[in-house]
């Protein structure tokens, strides 16, 4: 659940099935307790749905606190800083946090929450409490009430879902049946995304609704974007005004449009196109911010198996079977020869450990993770054979057993393995956790590092693990050169070598498309090339990526971290490119270039 802020006390706020009248409220504040530390009498006054007349000559706060004894006045938070949201425990009810109060003495600005509980034994006029100061110059407030403003009532009857998120089939193939409605999550679940441009996330659903700020509660909201800077939430497209057609190749996957989502500063109506794409291996579904394709306009990739290919297709090759342990060789191939991880070079060492605080609760959580190992430890409702668990206080839950493992190389190859374990605490809708490990290599690694990566799809969780350990065994890899060498020797052919500097002067360029959007590449061999509104300026790029009409560009990676290394065949090499800009999950990006000797009087580069 994503929080929202307004800056005025909003009509409604709807958590799921529960709707909240919240100007409910809107006559019957501000509402006041008081509370004695033992030396001094501080009055609270609080107005969730107006300002405080007056605090301190600040006539702009939704709380205050006026010290009795010494009369005086400090705003605890202003209205118009409100951040709404549903983190209730043990009851139904709704929070706001609100900030940018008086600064303390130090020129902390103060902070409250204030948590609205349903209280039914409460019949008149709202209680307020407060809850103390839990951190420095922030307050909590709790405000109970058994009315409608704090208490839900029932929700409205939304519009009706299009008929084609249930099936339908593309124009001219009647045989071909998409099922959309397989694709849309449980209760307040979505599908998230973020932008590298700007600071936004969305939220979107198929076939459902999320929860908007911007959206109408009659007419459910499809899509959701939220401005990170100005703690504005924008609707980016209704359900029920969702469209449906297949992409030309019928079996392929299809768009689904959603329009009619709120005005952009020229009364034009934002628009979403979600290309949703049959991908058979693809175990949990994966959205893609890909751009802004026109004003207003919205392009977002899903891709995903179940919902997204059609039932007419075979049915993807089945994963191979989970094993009780881990395998004691992860075997691979590329052009030089057969080559082998070993997993047991990690399950020796004891566990690991990493910390990550989730943005939303502000949570501190630990997670341990054993390598084909049991940990040694029970954790929540986990077995003896929990392999990776998370933890906070008291609260644990186990996400992934080492009985249920699944195992695989990386590309490129030698680069490391990916560990998918299963059969992980349930979650709210029965779902099993699930937590996938990339294993990296890093010869240079000292001690091993355990990154958290997030919760990347609905309790699938991801983490790296990078270490000298988990190099492979067996021949090892072709001799590499660099940009600073004079030339790459061909272990192939005796005497020869490929002089890959002589392409410095010229690069390579091609045009390709995903879905309605183009992108543009161009490559350069051991030269720069001109890329100017990358993100990381500092390193000169080999490779660039550009779309759109605003110029928007990606370093696709170093021209100093170029690894060159002969194709088998003597026929060519590759180029391997590190350290480009940063994906969203921050990643960086790479890029491989096959040079290939083609004997002809024609010398341009193709790309």
């Amino acid at each position: 659940m994503v929080a929202t802020q307004a800056a005025t006390c909003p009509a409604t706020l709807q958590d799921g099935d529960e709707l909240y009248h919240v100007n409910a409220l809107a006559s019957l504040g501000p509402f006041t307790t008081q509370w004695n530390d033992g030396s001094s009498t501080y009055t609270y006054k609080v107005d969730p749905c107006d300002t405080i007349a007056s605090c301190g000559g600040d006539t702009n706060q939704a709380g205050c606190q006026v010290n009795t004894d010494a009369a005086k006045s400090k705003g605890m938070g202003k209205s118009a800083t409100a951040v709404y949201g549903f983190d209730v425990p043990g009851g139904l009810g709704w929070n706001a946090i609100y900030t940018d109060g008086t600064p303390c003495h130090d020129g902390t600005p103060r902070s409250f929450r204030l948590t609205v509980l349903c209280d039914k034994s409460v019949t008149g006029t709202p209680v307020l409490e407060f809850d103390g100061e839990t951190s420095h110059c922030h307050y909590e407030m709790v405000l109970r009430s058994g009315g409608e403003g704090a208490c839900p009532a029932d929700s409205p009857s939304p519009s009706p879902l299009p008929a084609d998120c249930t099936t339908f089939s593309p124009e001219g193939h009647p045989d071909v049946v998409y099922e959309p409605h397989l694709l849309n999550l449980p209760g307040e679940e979505a599908y998230h995304a973020t932008s590298e441009i700007g600071h936004y996330m969305f939220d979107l659903d198929v076939c459902g609704p999320v929860t908007c700020a911007g959206g109408d509660e009659l007419k459910p909201v499809g899509v959701c974007q939220y401005d990170i800077d100005a703690s504005r939430a924008f609707s980016l497209g209704t359900v029920e005004s969702a469209s449906f057609e297949a992409f030309d190749d019928a079996t392929a996957g299809y768009r689904i449009t959603y329009s009619n989502g709120e005005q952009c500063h020229d009364g034009t109506s934002r628009k979403t196109i979600l290309a949703v794409y049959c991908s058979p291996s693809t175990v949990e579904p994966v959205l893609t911010f890909v751009a802004e394709t026109a004003h207003c306009e919205y392009l977002f990739s899903l891709k995903a198996n179940i919902g997204a290919c059609p039932s007419q297709a075979p049915p993807p090759p089945p994963p191979p079977p989970p094993t009780a342990t881990c395998p004691s060789k992860i075997v691979d191939s590329d052009a030089h020869g057969e080559f082998w991880y070993s997993p047991s070079k990690l399950a020796s060492i004891p566990p690991f450990t990493t910390t990550a605080t989730d943005p939303n609760s502000d949570l501190t959580y630990t997670y341990t993770l054993s390598v084909c190992h049991p940990l040694s430890h029970m954790c929540g409702d986990g077995d003896d054979y929990t392999a990776v668990c998370q933890a906070h206080d008291d609260i644990q839950f186990a996400l992934g057993s080492s009985r249920l493992v699944y195992a695989q190389p990386m590309q490129p190859a030698r680069s490391g393995y990916m560990l998918q374990y299963g059969g992980g605490s349930k979650c709210h809708d029965n779902t099993a956790r699930s937590t996938r490990v990339y294993v990296m290599c890093d010869p240079t690694a000292t001690t091993p590092e355990l990154v958290f990566g997030g919760e990347t799809s609905h309790c699938q969780y991801e983490f790296t693990l990078t270490a000298a350990e988990a190099c492979p065994d067996g021949p090892p890899s072709p001799p590499a050169a660099t940009c600073s060498d004079a030339h790459l020797p061909s272990q192939l052919a005796g005497g020869l070598v490929y002089n890959f500097h002589s392409l410095l002067t010229s690069s390579a360029e091609v045009t390709a498309y995903l879905g309605a959007s183009q992108y543009d590449f161009e490559v350069n061999v051991c030269g720069a090339v001109d890329c100017p509104k990358r993100h990381d300026l500092s390193v000169d790029a080999g490779a660039c990526q550009s779309w759109d009409s605003h110029g928007h560009m990606r370093g696709l990676g170093d021209v100093a971290s170029a690894r060159i290394v002969e194709l088998p065949g003597n026929d060519g090499y590759t180029v391997t490119y590190t350290g480009g800009d940063s994906c969203a999950d921050g990643t960086q990006r790479a890029t491989i270039i096959t040079v290939e000797c083609m004997p002809n009087p024609d010398q341009r580069l193709h790309l």
